[in-house]
Protein backbone atom coordinates (compact mmCIF):
# COMPACT_ATOMS: atom_id res chain seq x y z
CA UNK A 1 0.00 0.00 0.00
CA UNK A 2 2.87 2.16 1.08
CA UNK A 3 4.61 1.57 -2.24
CA UNK A 4 1.12 2.28 -4.31
CA UNK A 5 0.48 5.54 -2.62
CA UNK A 6 4.34 6.47 -2.61
CA UNK A 7 3.84 6.01 -6.37
CA UNK A 8 1.31 7.96 -6.84
CA UNK A 9 2.43 10.94 -5.09
CA UNK A 10 5.21 10.63 -7.47
CA UNK A 11 3.12 10.63 -10.32
CA UNK A 12 1.40 13.91 -9.21
CA UNK A 13 4.67 15.42 -8.34
CA UNK A 14 5.23 14.79 -12.33
CA UNK A 15 2.26 16.17 -13.01
CA UNK A 16 2.73 19.54 -10.79
CA UNK A 17 6.69 19.90 -12.16
CA UNK A 18 4.80 19.86 -16.13
CA UNK A 19 2.04 22.06 -15.02
CA UNK A 20 4.90 24.60 -13.49
CA UNK A 21 7.39 24.04 -16.29
CA UNK A 22 4.23 24.79 -19.17
CA UNK A 23 3.13 27.77 -17.40
CA UNK A 24 6.76 29.25 -16.88
CA UNK A 25 7.18 28.25 -20.96
CA UNK A 26 3.75 30.26 -21.60
CA UNK A 27 4.65 33.11 -19.52
CA UNK A 28 7.60 33.57 -20.90
CA UNK A 29 6.44 33.39 -24.78
CA UNK A 30 3.60 36.07 -23.86
CA UNK A 31 6.50 38.16 -22.63
CA UNK A 32 8.41 37.48 -25.72
CA UNK A 33 5.74 38.43 -27.63
CA UNK A 34 4.14 41.39 -25.49
CA UNK A 35 7.85 42.98 -25.49
CA UNK A 36 8.08 42.82 -29.27
CA UNK A 37 4.75 44.36 -30.01
CA UNK A 38 5.67 47.32 -27.52
CA UNK A 39 8.96 47.09 -29.29
CA UNK A 40 7.75 47.92 -32.88
CA UNK A 41 4.92 50.61 -31.76
CA UNK A 42 7.85 52.62 -30.09
CA UNK A 43 9.66 52.68 -33.73
CA UNK A 44 6.45 53.79 -34.76
CA UNK A 45 7.70 55.90 -38.13
CA UNK A 46 11.16 56.59 -36.98
CA UNK A 47 12.93 53.52 -38.00
CA UNK A 48 12.60 53.95 -42.15
CA UNK A 49 11.94 51.63 -45.06
CA UNK A 50 14.24 50.89 -47.12
CA UNK A 51 12.36 51.84 -50.33
CA UNK A 52 9.70 54.82 -50.80
CA UNK A 53 6.32 52.28 -51.53
CA UNK A 54 4.34 52.35 -48.45
CA UNK A 55 2.17 54.82 -50.79
CA UNK A 56 2.25 52.84 -54.09
CA UNK A 57 0.75 49.99 -52.36
CA UNK A 58 -1.69 52.60 -49.85
CA UNK A 59 -3.20 54.23 -53.14
CA UNK A 60 -4.12 50.34 -55.09
CA UNK A 61 -5.92 49.57 -51.45
CA UNK A 62 -7.80 53.35 -51.21
CA UNK A 63 -9.12 52.74 -55.24
CA UNK A 64 -10.39 49.53 -54.23
CA UNK A 65 -12.02 50.39 -51.86
CA UNK A 66 -13.58 53.29 -53.52
CA UNK A 67 -14.64 50.65 -56.50
CA UNK A 68 -12.02 52.38 -58.76
CA UNK A 69 -10.36 49.02 -59.23
CA UNK A 70 -6.88 48.96 -58.04
CA UNK A 71 -4.30 51.65 -60.34
CA UNK A 72 -1.30 52.78 -59.02
CA UNK A 73 -1.65 56.63 -60.70
CA UNK A 74 1.12 57.95 -58.68
CA UNK A 75 3.45 55.93 -60.74
CA UNK A 76 2.09 58.27 -63.51
CA UNK A 77 2.38 54.83 -66.29
CA UNK A 78 5.81 54.23 -65.46
CA UNK A 79 4.82 50.56 -65.49
CA UNK A 80 2.47 49.42 -68.30
CA UNK A 81 -1.06 50.39 -67.39
CA UNK A 82 -0.31 50.52 -63.64
CA UNK A 83 -2.51 53.72 -63.24
CA UNK A 84 -5.57 51.53 -64.18
CA UNK A 85 -4.61 48.13 -62.96
CA UNK A 86 -2.03 47.11 -60.73
CA UNK A 87 0.11 43.69 -61.18
CA UNK A 88 3.39 44.17 -60.51
CA UNK A 89 2.17 42.71 -57.30
CA UNK A 90 0.00 40.26 -56.83
CA UNK A 91 -3.48 41.30 -55.21
CA UNK A 92 -3.88 39.79 -51.82
CA UNK A 93 -2.06 42.49 -49.49
CA UNK A 94 -3.53 45.34 -51.40
CA UNK A 95 -7.62 43.05 -50.54
CA UNK A 96 -6.39 43.11 -46.87
CA UNK A 97 -5.13 46.69 -46.92
CA UNK A 98 -8.14 48.02 -48.35
CA UNK A 99 -10.35 46.19 -45.23
CA UNK A 100 -8.28 47.12 -42.91
CA UNK A 101 -7.96 51.07 -43.56
CA UNK A 102 -11.66 51.52 -44.12
CA UNK A 103 -11.59 51.24 -40.85
CA UNK A 104 -8.45 52.44 -39.54
CA UNK A 105 -7.61 55.17 -42.55
CA UNK A 106 -5.56 55.08 -45.53
CA UNK A 107 -2.20 56.12 -43.81
CA UNK A 108 0.94 54.66 -43.52
CA UNK A 109 0.32 54.37 -39.71
CA UNK A 110 -2.50 52.44 -40.18
CA UNK A 111 -0.50 50.29 -43.09
CA UNK A 112 2.00 50.09 -40.32
CA UNK A 113 0.16 49.06 -37.40
CA UNK A 114 -1.46 46.02 -39.55
CA UNK A 115 1.68 44.87 -40.19
CA UNK A 116 2.92 44.75 -36.10
CA UNK A 117 -0.61 43.14 -35.59
CA UNK A 118 0.22 40.67 -38.31
CA UNK A 119 3.66 40.26 -36.90
CA UNK A 120 2.43 39.35 -33.05
CA UNK A 121 -0.07 36.90 -35.02
CA UNK A 122 2.82 35.36 -36.74
CA UNK A 123 4.95 34.53 -33.23
CA UNK A 124 1.54 33.00 -31.83
CA UNK A 125 1.20 30.36 -34.66
CA UNK A 126 4.67 29.76 -34.32
CA UNK A 127 3.97 28.28 -30.83
CA UNK A 128 1.63 26.15 -32.22
CA UNK A 129 3.66 24.71 -35.32
CA UNK A 130 6.26 24.14 -32.56
CA UNK A 131 3.84 21.83 -30.89
CA UNK A 132 2.94 20.23 -33.84
CA UNK A 133 6.63 19.23 -34.23
CA UNK A 134 7.36 17.98 -30.35
CA UNK A 135 10.31 20.64 -30.11
CA UNK A 136 11.16 21.02 -26.79
CA UNK A 137 9.39 23.74 -24.77
CA UNK A 138 12.94 25.36 -24.71
CA UNK A 139 14.08 25.36 -28.11
CA UNK A 140 10.00 26.91 -29.09
CA UNK A 141 10.75 29.87 -26.62
CA UNK A 142 14.36 30.27 -27.80
CA UNK A 143 12.81 30.76 -31.16
CA UNK A 144 10.84 32.95 -30.43
CA UNK A 145 13.24 34.67 -29.34
CA UNK A 146 15.41 35.03 -31.61
CA UNK A 147 12.42 36.01 -34.24
CA UNK A 148 11.45 38.74 -31.84
CA UNK A 149 14.66 40.34 -31.28
CA UNK A 150 15.70 40.07 -35.02
CA UNK A 151 16.10 43.27 -36.72
CA UNK A 152 14.52 42.69 -40.38
CA UNK A 153 11.94 40.98 -38.65
CA UNK A 154 11.13 43.75 -36.95
CA UNK A 155 11.72 46.27 -39.55
CA UNK A 156 9.20 43.89 -41.92
CA UNK A 157 6.64 44.34 -39.19
CA UNK A 158 6.88 47.56 -39.07
CA UNK A 159 5.99 48.61 -42.61
CA UNK A 160 3.24 49.04 -44.93
CA UNK A 161 4.61 46.13 -47.16
CA UNK A 162 4.01 42.43 -47.68
CA UNK A 163 6.60 40.37 -46.54
CA UNK A 164 5.53 39.16 -42.89
CA UNK A 165 1.78 38.91 -44.17
CA UNK A 166 3.32 36.47 -46.92
CA UNK A 167 5.23 34.76 -44.01
CA UNK A 168 2.15 34.53 -41.41
CA UNK A 169 -0.04 32.90 -44.12
CA UNK A 170 3.13 30.14 -45.13
CA UNK A 171 3.58 29.14 -41.44
CA UNK A 172 -0.50 29.07 -40.99
CA UNK A 173 -0.21 26.65 -43.82
CA UNK A 174 2.37 24.43 -42.57
CA UNK A 175 0.30 24.35 -39.65
CA UNK A 176 -2.87 23.57 -40.83
CA UNK A 177 -1.62 21.28 -43.18
CA UNK A 178 -3.14 17.40 -43.23
CA UNK A 179 -1.29 15.11 -41.21
CA UNK A 180 0.33 12.02 -42.78
CA UNK A 181 -1.76 9.54 -40.81
CA UNK A 182 -4.12 8.37 -43.60
CA UNK A 183 -7.34 10.05 -42.31
CA UNK A 184 -9.85 12.00 -44.14
CA UNK A 185 -8.93 16.02 -43.01
CA UNK A 186 -11.31 18.17 -45.51
CA UNK A 187 -11.22 21.44 -42.93
CA UNK A 188 -7.68 20.99 -41.93
CA UNK A 189 -6.88 20.53 -46.05
CA UNK A 190 -9.39 23.03 -47.17
CA UNK A 191 -8.06 25.54 -44.72
CA UNK A 192 -4.46 24.38 -45.33
CA UNK A 193 -5.20 25.48 -48.92
CA UNK A 194 -6.52 28.60 -48.24
CA UNK A 195 -3.71 29.62 -46.47
CA UNK A 196 -1.52 28.12 -49.69
CA UNK A 197 -4.08 30.40 -51.65
CA UNK A 198 -3.40 33.95 -49.83
CA UNK A 199 0.65 33.28 -49.02
CA UNK A 200 0.96 32.51 -52.98
CA UNK A 201 -1.03 35.38 -53.79
CA UNK A 202 0.36 38.04 -51.23
CA UNK A 203 3.60 37.00 -52.46
CA UNK A 204 5.52 35.04 -55.23
CA UNK A 205 8.58 34.06 -52.35
CA UNK A 206 6.06 31.67 -51.22
CA UNK A 207 5.26 30.28 -54.75
CA UNK A 208 8.26 27.42 -54.06
CA UNK A 209 7.05 26.45 -50.58
CA UNK A 210 3.29 26.06 -52.21
CA UNK A 211 4.52 23.80 -54.90
CA UNK A 212 5.99 21.62 -53.10
CA UNK A 213 3.09 21.15 -50.70
CA UNK A 214 1.05 20.49 -53.59
CA UNK A 215 3.38 17.62 -54.67
CA UNK A 216 3.56 16.14 -51.19
CA UNK A 217 -0.87 16.77 -50.69
CA UNK A 218 -0.94 14.67 -53.71
CA UNK A 219 1.04 11.39 -51.60
CA UNK A 220 -1.14 11.59 -48.68
CA UNK A 221 -4.11 9.32 -48.23
CA UNK A 222 -6.76 9.49 -48.70
CA UNK A 223 -7.07 11.41 -52.11
CA UNK A 224 -9.94 13.35 -51.04
CA UNK A 225 -7.36 15.73 -48.94
CA UNK A 226 -5.78 16.41 -52.08
CA UNK A 227 -9.05 17.42 -53.54
CA UNK A 228 -10.18 19.64 -50.96
CA UNK A 229 -6.25 21.55 -50.50
CA UNK A 230 -6.35 22.26 -54.59
CA UNK A 231 -10.16 23.69 -54.87
CA UNK A 232 -9.27 27.06 -53.02
CA UNK A 233 -5.42 27.45 -54.44
CA UNK A 234 -7.28 26.72 -58.21
CA UNK A 235 -10.25 29.29 -57.62
CA UNK A 236 -7.65 32.07 -56.16
CA UNK A 237 -5.31 32.01 -59.06
CA UNK A 238 -8.36 31.49 -61.38
CA UNK A 239 -9.80 34.68 -60.27
CA UNK A 240 -6.19 36.36 -60.82
CA UNK A 241 -5.92 35.49 -64.24
CA UNK A 242 -9.12 36.94 -65.13
CA UNK A 243 -8.06 39.52 -63.97
CA UNK A 244 -4.84 39.66 -65.83
CA UNK A 245 -6.47 39.31 -68.68
CA UNK A 246 -8.59 42.48 -68.21
CA UNK A 247 -5.10 43.49 -69.50
CA UNK A 248 -2.85 40.98 -70.34
CA UNK A 249 0.24 42.96 -72.12
CA UNK A 250 -0.12 45.20 -68.72
CA UNK A 251 0.15 42.44 -67.09
CA UNK A 252 2.97 40.90 -69.30
CA UNK A 253 4.97 44.47 -68.76
CA UNK A 254 4.83 45.33 -65.67
CA UNK A 255 5.85 41.27 -64.29
CA UNK A 256 8.38 41.03 -67.18
CA UNK A 257 10.20 44.89 -65.05
CA UNK A 258 9.69 43.29 -62.05
CA UNK A 259 11.28 40.08 -62.68
CA UNK A 260 14.31 42.05 -64.93
CA UNK A 261 14.79 44.14 -61.40
CA UNK A 262 15.05 39.97 -59.51
CA UNK A 263 17.22 39.36 -62.90
CA UNK A 264 19.88 42.32 -62.01
CA UNK A 265 19.81 40.81 -58.58
CA UNK A 266 20.97 37.28 -59.83
CA UNK A 267 23.10 38.45 -62.48
CA UNK A 268 26.02 39.95 -60.22
CA UNK A 269 26.21 36.14 -58.47
CA UNK A 270 23.19 34.07 -56.85
CA UNK A 271 25.61 32.48 -54.71
CA UNK A 272 26.98 36.00 -53.55
CA UNK A 273 23.79 37.05 -53.05
CA UNK A 274 22.62 34.36 -50.39
CA UNK A 275 26.11 34.40 -48.66
CA UNK A 276 26.57 38.05 -48.10
CA UNK A 277 22.28 39.88 -48.07
CA UNK A 278 22.25 39.53 -44.27
CA UNK A 279 25.74 41.49 -44.01
CA UNK A 280 23.57 44.35 -45.93
CA UNK A 281 22.76 48.08 -43.90
CA UNK A 282 19.67 49.68 -45.16
CA UNK A 283 20.27 53.46 -46.49
CA UNK A 284 23.70 52.69 -44.24
CA UNK A 285 22.28 53.59 -41.43
CA UNK A 286 20.62 50.63 -39.73
CA UNK A 287 22.05 46.89 -39.32
CA UNK A 288 20.49 43.61 -39.49
CA UNK A 289 21.29 40.98 -36.86
CA UNK A 290 19.99 38.07 -39.77
CA UNK A 291 22.27 34.91 -39.17
CA UNK A 292 23.64 33.90 -42.79
CA UNK A 293 21.38 32.45 -44.99
CA UNK A 294 23.47 29.60 -46.11
CA UNK A 295 24.14 28.30 -42.04
CA UNK A 296 20.36 27.99 -42.09
CA UNK A 297 20.49 26.09 -45.44
CA UNK A 298 22.98 23.96 -44.04
CA UNK A 299 21.36 23.07 -40.95
CA UNK A 300 18.06 22.66 -43.03
CA UNK A 301 19.67 19.84 -44.83
CA UNK A 302 20.80 18.59 -41.73
CA UNK A 303 17.82 18.19 -40.28
CA UNK A 304 16.16 16.71 -43.05
CA UNK A 305 18.87 13.96 -43.34
CA UNK A 306 18.84 13.24 -39.24
CA UNK A 307 15.40 13.64 -38.01
CA UNK A 308 13.74 10.43 -38.08
CA UNK A 309 9.72 11.53 -38.36
CA UNK A 310 8.63 12.52 -41.72
CA UNK A 311 6.33 15.31 -41.42
CA UNK A 312 9.12 17.38 -39.12
CA UNK A 313 10.95 16.92 -42.57
CA UNK A 314 8.59 17.79 -44.90
CA UNK A 315 8.05 21.10 -42.61
CA UNK A 316 11.97 21.83 -42.62
CA UNK A 317 11.81 21.33 -46.80
CA UNK A 318 9.45 24.22 -46.58
CA UNK A 319 11.14 26.22 -44.44
CA UNK A 320 14.51 25.69 -46.60
CA UNK A 321 12.29 26.79 -49.97
CA UNK A 322 11.57 29.51 -48.15
CA UNK A 323 14.79 30.53 -46.71
CA UNK A 324 16.06 29.58 -50.11
CA UNK A 325 13.89 32.15 -52.34
CA UNK A 326 14.80 34.93 -49.87
CA UNK A 327 18.33 34.55 -50.67
CA UNK A 328 18.02 34.21 -54.76
CA UNK A 329 15.54 37.54 -54.37
CA UNK A 330 18.34 39.38 -53.09
CA UNK A 331 16.63 41.98 -51.25
CA UNK A 332 16.62 43.39 -48.13
CA UNK A 333 13.45 42.94 -47.69
CA UNK A 334 13.38 39.26 -48.33
CA UNK A 335 15.78 38.52 -44.71
CA UNK A 336 12.61 39.62 -42.55
CA UNK A 337 10.29 37.27 -44.34
CA UNK A 338 13.09 34.40 -44.08
CA UNK A 339 13.35 35.19 -40.01
CA UNK A 340 10.83 32.82 -38.74
CA UNK A 341 11.53 29.90 -40.90
CA UNK A 342 15.44 30.63 -40.48
CA UNK A 343 14.90 30.43 -36.48
CA UNK A 344 12.61 27.13 -36.79
CA UNK A 345 15.05 25.40 -38.77
CA UNK A 346 17.37 25.99 -35.84
CA UNK A 347 15.00 25.12 -33.87
CA UNK A 348 14.53 21.82 -34.96
CA UNK A 349 18.34 21.41 -35.28
CA UNK A 350 19.05 22.28 -31.62
CA UNK A 351 15.99 19.70 -30.68
CA UNK A 352 17.82 17.23 -32.63
CA UNK A 353 21.08 17.29 -31.61
CA UNK A 354 19.62 17.74 -27.72
CA UNK A 355 20.16 14.03 -26.84
CA UNK A 356 20.96 14.84 -23.31
CA UNK A 357 20.91 17.03 -21.14
CA UNK A 358 24.20 18.54 -21.41
CA UNK A 359 23.92 19.07 -25.07
CA UNK A 360 20.61 21.24 -24.25
CA UNK A 361 22.13 23.33 -21.96
CA UNK A 362 25.10 24.30 -24.16
CA UNK A 363 22.85 24.97 -26.98
CA UNK A 364 21.03 26.50 -24.50
CA UNK A 365 23.90 29.05 -23.74
CA UNK A 366 24.35 29.25 -26.90
CA UNK A 367 21.32 30.52 -28.01
CA UNK A 368 21.26 33.37 -25.60
CA UNK A 369 24.79 34.28 -26.21
CA UNK A 370 23.13 34.79 -30.11
CA UNK A 371 20.19 36.70 -28.50
CA UNK A 372 22.93 39.04 -26.46
CA UNK A 373 24.62 39.57 -30.05
CA UNK A 374 20.65 40.78 -31.54
CA UNK A 375 20.51 43.41 -29.04
CA UNK A 376 22.90 45.65 -30.01
CA UNK A 377 21.31 46.05 -33.54
CA UNK A 378 17.81 46.47 -31.24
CA UNK A 379 19.81 49.55 -29.35
CA UNK A 380 20.87 51.18 -32.40
CA UNK A 381 17.62 51.09 -33.75
CA UNK A 382 15.56 52.49 -30.59
CA UNK A 383 18.57 55.00 -29.66
CA UNK A 384 17.45 56.25 -33.07
CA UNK A 385 14.14 57.05 -33.08
CA UNK A 386 14.07 60.69 -31.10
CA UNK A 387 16.41 62.25 -33.15
CA UNK A 388 14.57 60.24 -36.41
CA UNK A 389 11.43 61.44 -35.38
CA UNK A 390 12.43 65.12 -35.24
CA UNK A 391 13.98 65.15 -38.39
CA UNK A 392 11.18 63.71 -40.22
CA UNK A 393 8.95 66.21 -38.86
CA UNK A 394 11.09 69.27 -39.88
CA UNK A 395 11.47 67.80 -42.88
CA UNK A 396 8.00 67.18 -43.76
CA UNK A 397 7.26 70.37 -42.85
CA UNK A 398 10.03 72.44 -44.62
CA UNK A 399 9.30 70.26 -48.04
CA UNK A 400 5.64 71.77 -48.04
CA UNK A 401 6.16 75.19 -47.63
CA UNK A 402 9.25 74.73 -50.06
CA UNK A 403 6.79 73.73 -53.39
CA UNK A 404 6.32 76.22 -55.80
CA UNK A 405 2.83 76.71 -56.68
CA UNK A 406 1.39 74.33 -59.60
CA UNK A 407 4.89 72.34 -59.77
CA UNK A 408 4.94 69.19 -60.94
CA UNK A 409 7.67 66.98 -58.22
CA UNK A 410 9.65 63.65 -59.04
CA UNK A 411 9.81 62.03 -55.67
CA UNK A 412 12.05 59.32 -54.60
CA UNK A 413 13.25 59.56 -51.21
CA UNK A 414 12.35 58.21 -47.59
CA UNK A 415 10.79 59.57 -45.35
CA UNK A 416 8.13 60.08 -48.47
CA UNK A 417 5.87 63.11 -47.31
CA UNK A 418 3.86 62.35 -50.49
CA UNK A 419 0.98 61.58 -48.70
CA UNK A 420 1.24 64.47 -46.52
CA UNK A 421 1.80 66.94 -49.82
CA UNK A 422 -1.36 65.69 -51.29
CA UNK A 423 -3.44 65.92 -47.95
CA UNK A 424 -2.50 69.53 -47.93
CA UNK A 425 -0.97 71.10 -51.70
CA UNK A 426 -3.91 69.93 -53.88
CA UNK A 427 -2.29 72.30 -56.58
CA UNK A 428 1.04 70.07 -57.28
CA UNK A 429 1.30 66.91 -59.26
CA UNK A 430 3.37 64.43 -57.78
CA UNK A 431 4.90 61.25 -60.10
CA UNK A 432 6.55 58.87 -57.43
CA UNK A 433 9.68 56.76 -59.64
CA UNK A 434 9.26 52.99 -59.46
CA UNK A 435 12.01 50.81 -57.82
CA UNK A 436 11.24 48.36 -61.33
CA UNK A 437 13.48 48.97 -64.28
CA UNK A 438 12.11 52.04 -66.14
CA UNK A 439 11.76 52.02 -69.81
CA UNK A 440 13.65 54.55 -71.63
CA UNK A 441 10.66 56.44 -73.37
CA UNK A 442 9.08 56.64 -70.55
CA UNK A 443 12.29 58.15 -68.63
CA UNK A 444 12.11 60.64 -71.18
CA UNK A 445 9.02 61.75 -71.01
CA UNK A 446 9.15 61.93 -66.82
CA UNK A 447 12.15 64.57 -67.26
CA UNK A 448 10.42 66.63 -70.00
CA UNK A 449 6.99 66.65 -66.92
CA UNK A 450 8.29 67.60 -63.71
CA UNK A 451 9.99 70.86 -62.76
CA UNK A 452 11.74 69.24 -59.58
CA UNK A 453 13.44 66.44 -57.81
CA UNK A 454 12.95 65.54 -54.15
CA UNK A 455 14.91 61.95 -53.30
CA UNK A 456 18.46 60.57 -52.49
CA UNK A 457 20.62 61.39 -55.38
CA UNK A 458 22.39 57.89 -55.46
CA UNK A 459 19.14 56.05 -55.87
CA UNK A 460 17.83 57.70 -59.28
CA UNK A 461 21.96 57.36 -60.82
CA UNK A 462 21.29 53.86 -60.79
CA UNK A 463 18.49 54.72 -63.18
CA UNK A 464 20.66 56.60 -65.42
CA UNK A 465 19.23 60.03 -64.20
CA UNK A 466 21.51 62.63 -63.95
CA UNK A 467 21.34 65.85 -61.27
CA UNK A 468 23.46 68.26 -63.33
CA UNK A 469 22.00 71.44 -61.30
CA UNK A 470 23.14 72.22 -57.60
CA UNK A 471 21.12 70.43 -54.80
CA UNK A 472 18.78 73.68 -53.93
CA UNK A 473 17.81 72.16 -50.06
CA UNK A 474 19.52 69.20 -48.11
CA UNK A 475 17.99 67.63 -45.41
CA UNK A 476 20.64 65.02 -43.14
CA UNK A 477 19.04 62.14 -41.16
CA UNK A 478 21.31 60.50 -38.72
CA UNK A 479 21.14 57.65 -36.60
CA UNK A 480 23.11 56.23 -34.26
CA UNK A 481 25.43 54.38 -36.57
CA UNK A 482 25.10 56.68 -39.91
CA UNK A 483 23.27 58.91 -42.05
CA UNK A 484 21.47 59.68 -45.11
CA UNK A 485 20.72 62.50 -47.10
CA UNK A 486 18.14 63.55 -49.15
CA UNK A 487 17.92 66.76 -51.27
CA UNK A 488 16.13 68.92 -53.35
CA UNK A 489 16.72 69.52 -57.10
CA UNK A 490 15.43 71.75 -59.71
CA UNK A 491 15.77 69.51 -63.01
CA UNK A 492 17.58 70.60 -66.34
CA UNK A 493 15.80 72.52 -68.22
CA UNK A 494 17.20 70.89 -71.39
CA UNK A 495 15.53 67.53 -69.42
CA UNK A 496 12.20 69.24 -69.96
CA UNK A 497 12.35 69.94 -72.92
CA UNK A 498 11.92 74.06 -72.65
Amino acid sequence: MRDQTGGQTTDTDKKSGALISGAAHLGLRILIIASFLLLVCYYGNAVLPLWPDEVLFLQPAENLSKGQGMGTPLLDDLLPGISERTYWQPPIYFMILSLWCRWAGFTVDSARLLSRLIGTLLLFTLIFLCKRLNLNPVFCSLSLLWIAADAAFQFSSNVGRMEVLCAFFTILCLLLFPPSDGKPSPCRSFFSGMAATASSLCHFLSIPVVAILTVRVFTLKPKANSVWFLIPLMIGWTVWFIYAFQDFPSFIGQLKLQMMRKGQHLARSPFAAIGTLHLMKPLHAFSYNSPPILLALAAGWLCIKLRKDEESRWIVLCSFLACLSAGLGAEQWYLGWMAPFCYLIFAVFADTLSASSLRRTLILMAGLIWFGIQLRSVREASASVTPLQRSTATFEKEVSDLIPYGATILIYCTPDPTLRLLGFRNDIRIIQFSPTPIESHQMHRLLREADFFLGIEKWVLRKGMKLEDPCLRRWVFTTSIGQWNVGWYRLPRRMRGT
